[in-house]
């Protein structure tokens, strides 16, 4: 598994990058080349991304092919290849086909590159700070165990207490725990370098004293239209979120009274490939209803208070994921005219594919699958 003697080695310790724009009124000959030149890798990524060369290895070696998934690393990904997304060859020690892959340079990782060694501009763009030195790397610890053993060091400690150490005014928004966990990695800008290059998105989430998730966990916005627009679902947006990005979670754990919030750990997670069929189920069915057209029922409930309720994928519709509002002021725009909400347009509203506007939706991490993925992180405690 020693990175430095493989083929593989020799075609990526010097690499001329060419990059252009691409046009797809064009023929792909006429794009014009934006930028070119030649990337030594940093000796910190080579670090981790020996890390991750080991990581994706031991999957092949154990008979595991078919389980990869872009997630699992950091900077050096196996992304899938092959005429159809239906493609499979046999592997390594098992009868599983699985999906044809060739090793790469994570999306995150060049969109990094390019912005920091190849664009004019890039020395007047906001700098990233770094989590781990060399140093640390070359130690026993991989990037994944530093990260994690830096919030683990403030185990116990409450929310409250942890603003107060870090002179931050506390505030009790949820919020705030997003800059608390920066704080804990020595990162003051709210941009960690390694995160940025790995595509790795800090979460905070709250646990009851029984240790189950007491919210559902947001996904970036999404556009109706976008979404209507994908043809497959290996090129949509959800799935590369979900593939390609890996998640920090914080956890904490609610007191059972309302007063205080105590750290219980960290957790570097990424969804497994076995999961994705769930996940896949439910993008389908948000499609299909949005090109078929959202239905919506008017409520008013024994206070008098009128709310929309909508026929998207709920919290009950699979174990993964599911749809509700990114926002919290609601705007809709029916066919007939009629607004409602106390949102704005702008701010709040998404243009259906059939003219209507809703509130602006997102996919959410279910409550129940945030509690199997932590379970972990609340049992050692």
């Amino acid at each position: 598994m020693n990175l430095s003697s493989t083929i593989l080695w020799s075609k990526m310790e010097q690499v001329l990058f060419v990059f252009y724009h691409r046009d797809r009124t064009k023929e792909r000959l006429d794009y014009n080349i934006e930028y070119v030149g030649i990337y030594n890798i940093p000796e910190k990524d080579i670090l981790i991304i020996k890390e991750d060369y080991k990581k994706l290895i031991g999957k092949i070696m154990d008979g595991k092919a078919h389980e990869i998934s872009e997630g699992d690393t950091m900077y050096l990904g196996a992304c899938t290849k092959g005429a159809k997304s239906t493609d499979r060859v046999d592997q390594y020690k098992s009868n599983i086909k699985a999906k044809p892959r060739a090793f790469c340079f994570k999306q995150p990782y060049v969109t990094y590159m390019l912005q920091t060694y190849f664009v004019p501009s890039a020395q007047e763009q906001e700098k990233c700070e770094e989590i781990v030195s060399v140093e640390e790397l070359k130690r026993e610890l991989t990037f994944e165990e530093i990260v994690v053993q830096k919030i683990n060091k403030y185990q116990g400690k409450t929310d409250k207490e942890l603003c107060n150490l870090f002179g931050i005014e506390y505030t009790g928004n949820k919020a705030q725990w997003i800059t608390l966990t920066y704080k804990m990695l020595g990162i003051n800008s709210g941009r960690a370098e390694e995160f940025v290059k790995a595509g790795i998105s800090v979460k905070t989430t709250r646990l009851s004293p029984k240790g189950l998730a007491k919210e559902p966990s947001p996904l970036p916005p999404m556009r109706m239209l976008e979404l209507d627009s994908e043809k497959k679902w290996e090129d949509s947006i959800l799935y590369d979120q979900l593939t390609t990005l890996k998640y920090l979670f914080a956890v904490y754990r609610d007191d059972g009274k309302g007063k205080d919030c105590v750290l219980l750990g960290a957790k570097l997670w990424n969804m497994p490939s076995s999961d994705l069929v769930d996940a896949k189920m439910v993008w389908e069915k948000t499609k299909n209803i949005v090109a078929n057209g959202v239905k919506f029922k008017r409520k008013t409930n024994s206070k008098g208070t009128v709310s929309i309720s909508n026929n998207l994928p709920g919290i009950a519709s699979s174990k993964t994921i599911h749809v509700r509002p990114h926002t919290s002021k609601t705007y809709y725009k029916f066919s007939d005219g009629t607004v409602f909400g106390k949102g704005t347009e702008s701010a709040n509203g998404d243009k259906l594919p059939d003219g209507q506007i809703m509130t602006r939706q997102s996919f959410w991490f279910n409550p129940k699958y945030i509690t199997e993925i932590l379970a972990d992180v609340f049992s050692s405690k």
